[in-house]
C-alpha cells in the first residue's frame, strides 16, 4: 500500500482537506487560485474555499495577492507545515517497508 493509501484510510479517501494537503506536498512549488485549484480537484469553488480558508488559519497554506487574484501556496515556514510534511514523511517510509 503506498503513502496516498495510507493517507486515505488514515484520514479517508473523500476528506477534501487531505486531498489539498497531498496536492501541496506532491508539489512543493505550486501556486494557484481557488478556480485552478478547484478544477484540478474537480470540486466546485465554493466547496473548497472553506477548506482552503480552514488550511490558511492553520498557516498551511498562504495568500499571496497579485492584482485582482487571491493566489495559496504551500507556507513552508509555518510550524504546523513542517510537521504535517514530516508526517507525510513517516507514512512514507513506513509504505516502503
Amino acid at each position: 500500500m503506498d503513502r496516498d493509501e495510507r493517507l486515505k484510510r488514515l484520514w479517508g479517501a473523500n476528506n477534501l482537506h487531505l486531498r489539498v494537503i497531498i496536492k501541496f506536498y506532491n508539489n512543493r512549488g505550486y501556486i494557484d487560485n481557488m478556480r485552478g485549484l478547484s478544477n484540478r480537484l474537480g470540486v466546485a469553488h465554493i466547496t473548497l474555499k472553506k477548506v482552503v480558508n480552514d488550511l490558511i488559519e492553520l498557516g498551511f497554506l498562504e495568500v499571496i495577492f497579485t492584482g485582482k487574484s487571491k493566489i495559496v501556496r504551500l507556507d513552508e515556514r509555518n510550524r504546523i507545515t513542517q510537521e504535517v510534511i514530516n508526517f507525510i514523511k513517516s507514512v512514507e517510509s513506513l509504505s516502503e517497508r
